[in-house]
């Protein structure tokens, strides 16, 4: 799952709702649309993070993530 709304999080993490393989949170305003996209294409040869069952948090100066609960 691609997103910009950050209560996703709120409702895997504390609500206790069944969570997707793998959620990819835009933290940013994109300059251009085509910005995420990118951003997603070069995303495994700037970080060896996997997306699978894991909440990843992009910002603009760094890319975080969380496990998600099972």
């Amino acid at each position: 799952m691609i997103t910009f709304d950050g209560d996703y999080g709120r409702l895997f993490y504390r609500q206790d709702a069944p969570a997707p393989v793998g959620i990819v949170y835009f933290r940013i305003v994109p300059f251009s649309l085509e910005e995420p996209a990118e951003y997603l294409i070069t995303l495994p040869e700037r970080s060896e993070l996997p997306l699978l069952g894991a909440l990843t948090v992009v910002e603009r100066e760094r890319t975080r993530q969380r496990p998600l609960p099972s």
